[in-house]
């Protein structure tokens, strides 16, 4: 059962290797933007340097988010839809789905970005079986996606769909009772 779902070593051979594949796909996008961000004269990680703690805090609550984005779009679906349908199109099928549930941020930007992550990360996942490395690749790719400053395509869309649901959910609270008040109306 564990193998099934990418637990089987989780830090055996397919899962170092997994690691650095993944990590050296990382380093070279990393060097792209930075040399991008180099060219155009623009501040190199900003959101790291400006609030360093905030940084820290959003790491470690994207760390829980990671294990179970991973979980539920590599390890889960793969198990569960093994065999049912062809291999390519659960490929497909994931990689559109994983980009697809990022539009809760309200930004294409999040989208298209989780698409090509999601390419990325299910096929180190198809190719290695190896939850625990995809999720170490993916902290990566999202991580930097943050210190680039970029998280505001991936984290402000979110806080205001839970604020309208939230004022939603107080359209159904019941009314607290109040004193009713009676008016008089005199005629002249």
């Amino acid at each position: 059962m564990l193998a099934h779902l990418g637990l089987a070593a989780p830090m055996g051979p397919a899962t170092l290797q997994c690691i650095a594949v993944g990590l050296g796909t990382w380093l070279i996008s990393q060097l792209v933007v930075v040399g991008i961000y180099w060219k155009r004269g623009w501040r190199q990680f900003p959101f790291v340097f400006s609030q360093p703690g905030l940084f820290c805090l959003i790491a470690l609550a994207y760390a829980v988010s990671v294990a179970a984005q991973e979980f539920l779009f590599r390890s889960y679906f793969f198990w569960r839809y093994d065999g049912f349908l062809p291999l390519v199109l659960l490929f497909a099928l994931n990689v559109v789905a994983f980009g697809w549930v990022h539009i809760v941020f309200r930004s294409w930007v999040s989208v298209i970005v989780t698409l090509i992550g999601g390419v990325l990360f299910t096929g180190l996942y198809l190719y290695f079986h190896s939850l625990v490395g995809v999720c170490v690749v993916h902290m990566a790719f999202g991580m930097s996606i943050f210190a680039m400053g970029w998280g505001k395509y991936f984290y402000f869309g979110s806080a205001e769909v839970a604020q309208r649901v939230q004022a939603r959910v107080s359209l159904f609270r019941k009314p607290a009772v109040c004193e009713q008040t009676t008016t008089s109306t005199t005629a002249p």
